[in-house]
């Protein structure tokens, strides 16, 4: 962990300087601390996130392509399917929707990252979902991440760490085997890979290859309904499952605006990576010494009063080209930046984007509505596509989801109860 001050920057003149200048504000894995850590291990190594200068160019060339082609939409389709199976069966059992969604995302990326089916929705048993599970349990735990000899030097106390440690090892085993033999396959193949859907890992490899190098209950139903509105006008309104297509997610606008919205008032990213002053600087107006540890605040960014009206208020109607356009304007820089910004912007963006309007609008699909109570700014109880569901525990209804995690932020034991309506 980097020693002495650090400069937490929310203000979107400085953001955009900071983010569109990496040779002037380099990124540092120092955050990360000792190498030998459970965290270092997993996602402070050399690759993309980390990396600067040419090993960053060399590494974004080889990723970059496969990003610039369009989503797997029928990939996330099918997935999503396993998902809505597992929901169809949990009839009367409350659902932890936080776990559920990881282990969609989980396939998601073992099939459109790798061309593998982890089976992580169905089978909790599956080598890697296991092994992620065994991984993510200790990952977070303050006390080694605060006090890193604890993991590195006196691990041998904690038996539990241990595990983990082994078990990372067991997954990045399991990784490289499937790269390995994502290359042979496509050496066999002379780079014809079959299928109009080549998983992510194939299309980096031929590049390699290739190269040489809160609210009340109405305006919430109101969101609901326009949202559902919208997909229902796209898929149709036959009590069918339908799996969208490139073209449907680009007409889905309003449910775009409604995830960029959540995005900005609960997304996973509280901070960016860590970056260094190579000299000193003026950043908005304000002198940085060389060799400041700056990281951008993006949680205080996106609910700052002074950029967004009614900054608390779910509101997806702020996403439009014109009021986005003005509001950067305004601003004299960036205001939402979930995924970072400039030549080091996350190459998942779109990727991203694509696979949560695929999933909403599956679940959007053929349902209807009713009047319930809300848990704040979340209702209680909603009629979506062929479900109505409710909160496992209805004594939460008026109290703040809780969230749970260190850098990326995921909701704690997020629990509902599913009920088919067809």
């Amino acid at each position: 962990m980097p020693c002495g001050w650090i400069v937490f920057s929310a203000n979107p003149e400085a953001n955009k300087a900071i983010l569109t200048n990496p040779d002037l504000y380099y990124k540092t894995k120092d955050i990360f601390g000792d190498p030998d850590s459970l965290v270092v291990k997993l996602i402070g190594g050399d690759h993309i996130g980390t990396l600067d200068g040419p090993d960053w160019k060399r590494h974004r060339k080889i990723a970059a392509p496969p990003f610039q082609k369009p989503p797997p939409v029928q990939t996330f389709g099918q997935v999503t399917l396993k998902m809505l199976d597992i929901l169809d069966r949990s009839e009367g059992t409350p659902v932890t929707v936080n776990t559920l969604t990881e282990r969609v995302t989980l396939d998601i990326i073992g099939l459109a990252g790798f061309g593998s089916n982890f089976e992580s929705i169905k089978n909790d048993d599956s080598p890697l979902a296991s092994t992620y599970n065994d991984i993510k349990g200790c990952l977070i735990n303050p006390l080694f991440i605060f006090f890193q000899k604890l993991d590195t030097h006196y691990r041998w106390l904690f038996p539990k760490r241990v595990k983990a440690h082994q078990a990372l090892e067991k997954f990045r085993g399991l990784v490289d085997e499937l790269v390995e033999k994502r290359r042979k396959d496509i050496l066999v193949k002379n780079n014809d890979a079959d299928g109009s859907e080549k998983d992510l890992l194939s299309l980096m490899l031929e590049a390699e290859m290739e190269g040489d190098e809160k609210m009340t209950n109405e305006e919430l139903r109101d969101i609901q309904q326009r949202a559902r509105e919208e997909a229902l006008s796209i898929l149709g309104t036959e009590p069918a499952d339908i799996l969208p297509t490139a073209d449907h997610i680009k007409r889905m606008t309003y449910l775009l605006h409604v995830i960029k919205e959540a995005l900005r008032l609960d997304g996973p990213t509280v901070n960016t990576m860590g970056r260094i002053t190579k000299q000193d600087s003026i950043i908005a107006g304000q002198h940085v010494p060389a060799d400041t540890f700056i990281m951008l605040d993006v949680l205080t960014t996106h609910r700052d009063s002074n950029i967004w009206e009614n900054a608390d208020q779910f509101d997806p109607d702020r996403y439009s080209v014109e009021t986005e356009t003005a509001r950067n304007s305004s601003a004299n820089g960036l205001v939402w930046t979930p995924f970072g910004y400039g030549p080091h912007q996350c190459l998942g963006l779109q990727f991203s984007l694509a696979e949560q309007r695929v999933i909403m609008s599956m679940l959007c699909k053929s349902g209807k509505q009713s009047a319930v109570p809300q848990l704040k700014s979340i209702p209680n109880s909603i009629v979506v596509r062929k479900y109505e569901w409710e909160l496992a525990d209805k004594s939460s209804k008026d109290k703040d989801l809780r969230s749970n995690g260190f850098v990326i932020i995921t909701p704690y034991e997020f629990k509902v109860i599913f009920k088919r309506r067809y």
